[in-house]
């Protein structure tokens, strides 16, 4: 595609010195400094939504058709580890362990593990979290080892080994579209209509709402190097929960303005790289 930096780009994630972010029509992209962007060639042709690096060198990405692509350079090149166009689940989200191990998670409550780099994929069943056929938005490893996920109607989940999973008691029915670790055991998780929701204890609630003061919707978060969380949504609105749990504005000022929608970040060199429907922008951290 051509400047493919300017389309749709749905995540990014840094791998070493660099970052890569993906998007539609399987769009791949490299940059050392979040300005200047490097097309990678692609093995699909179908929109790619969550990528995650093990290290510096081995990661993955997933997208529709239930694609789930895989490299062991960094992203300078990518191999095609499996792709169900006739499942009609997208993938929505990845959680790597290791160089061999992760889990991606996806629509009509699909899950996905691989044990071996990803020569296999396996689904595994979790009645607790996929029995409805709901959608699965994001998966995260917690800090204390375990797993949750989130999703639409408010769906959350937890599991100790990420294959054993139990449905936890929500405080919201309206979707979430994604969870992050947030202390020893807990989680953030974030959505519709700018719902952010917290809890201490990830596997047992309760969660406790986090005013935000926007309506706009969260689809991207990023820790950020002082222990803050990011979180990026719609109408171009990034927002700062610091550690207190207190939220603000972000204040850093964008070399291209947010005007749509935000779906992803990472930080690389001291700046904050941002992905969404209007392509890759960044700015420096203050």
């Amino acid at each position: 595609m051509a400047h493919a930096e300017r389309g749709l780009l749905l995540d990014v994630a840094q791998a070493g010195n660099h970052v890569i972010a993906i998007g539609g029509f399987g769009s791949i992209l490299q940059s050392t400094d979040g300005a200047n962007w490097k097309q990678i060639n692609s093995p699909v042709d179908v929109a790619l939504t969550s990528i995650r690096f093990a290290d510096e060198r081995n990661g993955w990405a997933v997208g529709h058709d239930a694609v789930i692509l895989h490299t062991t350079d960094g992203g300078a090149t990518w191999k095609l580890q499996s792709r169900e166009p006739d499942l009609y689940s997208p993938l929505f989200s990845i959680e790597v362990i290791n160089s061999n191990q992760a889990i991606a998670v996806g629509a009509f409550g699909t899950i996905k593990q691989t044990q071996d780099a990803g020569a296999t994929w396996t689904d595994v069943m979790a009645p607790a979290i996929s029995d409805d056929k709901l959608h699965l938005n994001a998966i995260t490893k917690l800090n204390g080892g375990s797993f949750a996920v989130a999703g639409e109607r408010g769906l959350l989940g937890w599991s100790a080994d990420g294959v054993a999973w139990k449905r936890v008691e929500s405080p919201y029915e309206g979707s979430f579209f994604g969870i992050v670790p947030w202390g020893d055991k807990g989680a953030i998780a974030y959505g519709m209509r700018g719902n952010v929701y917290v809890a201490t204890d990830a596997s047992t609630g309760p969660w406790k709402k986090i005013e935000t003061g926007t309506t706009s919707s969260f689809f991207g978060s990023q820790l950020l190097p002082t222990g803050a969380l990011m979180l990026m949504g719609s109408d171009g609105h990034v927002a700062i929960l610091s550690k207190d749990l207190s939220v603000s504005r972000w204040p850093a000022k964008t070399e291209k303005s947010p005007s749509g929608t935000v779906t992803g970040g990472t930080v690389l060199a001291g700046k904050v790289v941002l992905v969404g429907d209007v392509g890759a922008y960044s700015a420096t951290l203050r």
